[in-house]
């Protein structure tokens, strides 16, 4: 089942594709995570009900826009805390990539140490979900 959510008076709110309430499918370290790296898009209006969350894998989480372009991916767990993104292609040479060991597929994985480490990436998954954005649009 496919979850979507939004940011209702600055908190995160997860819902199924009828609306009604669901329990949440994230820890509050996830949901914390989520509110930092995806604060912009969850209240750009042009999201606005566009956005899904699901677990396609044990191993992360996957954020999808129009549920078709799947252009974030996260872990946030004891041992190992990770996103990667689908970056716009103007993004692609920028040194804060440098820690991408493999640079030859979709999705970029971005190592972390803490939730609040992805602070300086925000703009980088602000413009991977305005590409995928315009990835719908052809």
């Amino acid at each position: 089942m496919k979850i979507f959510m939004e940011l209702k008076d600055g908190e995160l709110s997860v819902f199924n594709q009828s609306g009604r309430g669901i329990p949440a499918v994230l820890t509050e370290e996830e949901k914390r995570f989520v509110n930092i790296a995806l604060k912009n898009i969850l209240n750009n209006d042009a999201y606005k009900n566009r956005l899904s969350i699901d677990r396609r894998s044990q191993n992360y989480v996957t954020v999808s826009l129009d549920e078709n372009y799947d252009f974030f991916r996260f872990k946030i767990g004891i041992k190992s805390k990770w996103f990667s993104i689908w970056p716009a292609p103007q993004d692609k040479k920028d040194d804060r990539f440098n820690v991408v060991q493999k640079k030859n597929i979709v999705h970029w994985k971005v190592p972390i140490s803490r939730i609040e480490d992805t602070n300086s990436y925000i703009d980088l998954i602000d413009r991977s979900a305005k590409y995928a954005d315009l990835q719908t649009k052809k």
